[in-house]
């Protein structure tokens, strides 16, 4: 006698009702890039009013924050270090040994050697380009998940324009000062600390757009996605070996992803273990090619390994207590959702769209917070709005299995609950472009308003270098003008002492400037081979004697010195 066994859907009949299956349309599309063409002009429209808009007495550099400048020197060392593949560390004394390979960067210096436009300009219309394509790109991952045109659509605008909730921090503050008379702090100050609390600050998508190569990495990441979720597995392949080509970050993460799909497809399904590692084996390669290169190649440079013994210092990890800022509802729904009904538990592992989510999600939980097992390595930069992005579409894929007739399910399902609720998590991202793109008061307000505004007088220095047709001269100054040395290498092609965090043996090079500056150390120029000197205008005990030392230009707060050969 044959016993038929009835199948138990992991979502119920009139629970997947809510679904209608509709391929995505040309509306769709466009108004993916409708919101990535609105994002970039906030940004964008605000760096370009910096270039027309200046304070009295400066130019802007062409960078919104610190950062962004190396990223500029690196692309224009793709020529002046490199053979236009490989490129050496610009910030070296000695950059002629080439080991440095990542696409945007490649590119960027690629167009600067064809057109020779201003590397800050080709940066920020990279980034007009990459935020429009992060969207589309970021709307085909969301489509390639959902299949209903109304969940689709929502999923898409919350993940495109959702960020924390700091604004409700800075709002609840200003009710407590108000109401003990204290002074009135800055609003959207308070709303930038509740989200930063020291660890991650680019929670979302919109607000990591600021930076041209993060929308890079984003629109990467995203296209990976997709195919990965269409089980387009070659071709997730090649944008893997992209992704890592691209950052060894997002490389480690994309491949954590898959690998996390990997291992819960075979727990669901053990028998077939064998056949999944096989279908995935593909993606093996550019892992293993991106690891040997990062780890192994990368690691008998010298220089490399010091730099990276110097990241390791720094204090990049995600806080707990900023989680609520960070994700609000979407960190609690989740779990509620799960915990309140078996099927739904059943759906995080025995179907495919849940089994990808919850290994989308855990792989990105697991980087940003793996100084808990492993030696912390800048762990916060794993997430820029990854995780906000996975929560999110978790929550609306198990919110649309909630019975269509209960009140839960109107409730949620209601087009102007969803309307409220995306309002709510679009105010951190608009204080986070104003304070970023527009008031340039970031992460770091003193040191970012610092790399954005130059003096005028360093113009004057710019076009000296740039007249002089010297091939790459080494200037030496305090670590305080390192902005300055950074634009002059970027616009100039000129080598620097000490300007970046990437200058290799970066400690003992700072003790030797400073016991330069002291007058401990006479030898200094020679050692070096030092051509010019970037110094304080009103520090010039040690060297306003030595007869080798001519000044080229004055400005308000620097003085710019050639240093003249030793006479034989």
């Amino acid at each position: 006698m044959q016993v038929q066994v009835k199948k138990i859907p992991v979502v119920a009949e009139d629970e997947s009702s809510l679904r209608s299956a509709t391929p995505p349309g040309k509306l769709e599309w466009s108004l993916a890039a409708l919101v990535g063409i609105v994002v970039a002009a906030a940004i964008y429209g605000s760096v370009a009013f910096h270039y027309f808009n200046p304070p009295a007495g400066y130019f802007f550099s062409g960078a919104v924050q610190f950062d962004q400048q190396y990223y500029m020197v690196l692309a224009r060392a793709v020529f002046d270090f490199g053979n236009g593949l490989v490129y050496s560390n610009p910030f070296s004394l000695h950059p002629t040994e080439f080991y440095y390979s990542h696409l945007f960067i490649l590119g960027l210096g690629w167009l600067y050697q064809l057109t020779k436009i201003d590397i800050s300009v080709l940066f920020h219309a990279a980034g007009v380009v990459f935020t429009v394509t992060t969207f589309v790109s970021l709307f085909a991952f969301v489509a390639s998940i959902e299949t209903s045109r109304k969940w689709r659509t929502w999923m898409f605008l919350f993940c495109a324009l959702g960020g924390g909730a700091g604004w409700l921090s800075a709002v609840l503050t200003r009710t407590r000062e108000m109401a003990v008379g204290a002074p009135l702090t800055d609003m959207s100050e308070n709303a930038l600390n509740a989200l930063l609390q020291r660890g991650e600050w680019l929670d979302s998508i919109s607000q990591s757009s600021i930076f041209p190569n993060e929308a890079y990495y984003h629109t990467i990441m995203f296209i990976g996605l997709a195919l990965l979720a269409k089980k387009r597995i070659g071709s997730f392949a090649i944008c893997l070996a992209v992704m890592w080509w691209s950052h060894p970050f997002y490389g480690v993460e994309l491949t954590a992803i898959v690998c996390t799909l990997v291992l819960l497809t075979c727990v669901s399904s053990p028998a077939n273990t064998f056949a999944t590692i096989k279908r995935y084996s593909i993606c093996a390669v550019p892992a293993l090619m991106g690891l040997g290169y990062y780890l192994g190649f990368l690691n008998t440079v010298p220089e490399h390994r010091d730099l990276v013994e110097l990241w390791k210092t720094f204090n990049c990890k995600v806080t707990l207590k900023s989680y609520p800022a960070h994700y609000h509802v979407f960190l609690l729904l989740p779990p509620l959702l799960v915990l309140s009904n078996r099927s739904r538990a059943r759906w995080l592992l025995h179907s495919e769209d849940g089994r990808f989510l919850t290994a989308f999600v855990l792989a990105v939980f697991a980087l940003m917070n793996h100084n808990w097992l492993l030696p912390p390595t800048q762990p916060a930069h794993f997430s820029r709005g990854y995780l906000l992005v996975g929560l999110i579409l978790l929550s609306f894929k198990l919110l649309q299995q909630l019975p269509k007739a209960s009140l839960p399910g109107k409730f949620f399902s209601s087009n102007v609950v969803l309307a409220c609720w995306l309002l709510f998590t679009i105010p951190d991202n608009v204080i986070g472009i104003y304070k970023w793109a527009f008031n340039l008061t970031g992460y770091h307000p003193v040191t970012t308003k610092a790399t954005s505004w130059m003096p005028a007088e360093l113009a004057a220095v710019r076009d000296y270098l740039q007249s002089t047709k010297e091939k790459a001269p080494l200037i030496a100054s305090k670590l305080q003008f390192q902005y300055m040395e950074q634009y002059l290498m970027r616009t100039t092609g000129s080598r620097c002492y000490l300007s970046h965090v990437a200058t290799p043996s970066f400690a003992e090079r700072t003790a030797d400037m400073i016991r330069y500056m002291g007058g401990n150390d006479p030898g200094f120029l020679d050692r070096y081979d030092v051509d010019y000197l970037l110094m304080d205008a009103k520090d010039e005990s040690h060297h306003i004697n030595d007869p080798r030392i001519k000044l080229v230009v004055r400005g308000k707060d620097f003085a710019f010195y050639k240093v003249l050969p030793v006479k034989s």
